[in-house]
């Protein structure tokens, strides 16, 4: 699956945090580094049925004693299990949460662990850009806010409008007004998209090598 320009793969290996950032690395990318909230809502739909675990990039830092991605930033306090990080370890794995039943169980959230536990690889690596499919929607994800509004001739046309923008996520296209709109996820927005009469949605998808 990609997003704004990374392909994720899910290798099916059970492997330690440096075993796993190997596997990653041999498929051309790293382990995924979810700095943006609607990267995070992404990959969250696609493990969303999945009852693994995964590493991801996340790690304590020695500088900071935080745990950082590898840009420095640190992952937002919502993205954490409650009561995570605890200190049981210096990696950071995807894991269901199950802590809080109050809270959604279908979404994974970050908690730290000892980096030597097994766990399935979340891999990130560059998509390929001139590849790419789409699907009509019947449903829309939630939290998808629109991102940009476009004229285009065409229907191809605003697919490729889509798969050429770092955000585009979901495109619509009403063929009467040829007016084009480009979606993406975001954690929260103030007025989320919803179906409008005469526009048909896509999700674009691109292709990794």
């Amino acid at each position: 699956m990609e997003h704004s320009g990374s392909c994720y793969l899910l290798p099916e290996v059970q492997q330690n945090f440096t075993q796993a950032e190997m596997t990653c690395a041999g498929s051309g990318g790293t382990l995924a580094e979810l700095e943006a909230p609607g990267e995070f809502l992404v990959v969250n739909e696609l493990i969303s049925d999945l009852p693994d675990q995964f590493w991801v990039a996340l790690k304590l830092s020695s500088v900071t004693g935080n745990f950082t991605w590898s840009d420095g930033s640190e992952a937002a306090a919502s993205l954490w299990v409650e009561g995570e990080p605890n200190q049981t370890g210096d990696c950071v794995r995807l894991v269901r949460n199950y802590d809080d039943p109050s809270k959604e169980m279908d979404k994974h959230r970050l908690a730290d662990n000892g980096c030597d536990f097994n766990y399935r690889p979340l891999c990130e690596k560059p998509a390929s850009p001139a590849t790419s499919k789409s699907m009509l929607l019947t449903n829309l994800p939630d939290n998808l806010c629109q991102d940009e509004t476009l004229v285009a001739v065409s229907l191809i046309a605003c697919a490729r409008a889509c798969a050429l923008s770092t955000s585009g996520y979901v495109y619509g296209f009403d063929s009467k007004s040829k007016v084009c709109t480009l979606h993406r996820l975001l954690e929260a927005c103030a007025h989320p998209t919803q179906f409008s009469a005469g526009v048909k949605y896509f999700r674009i998808t691109r292709v990794c090598d």
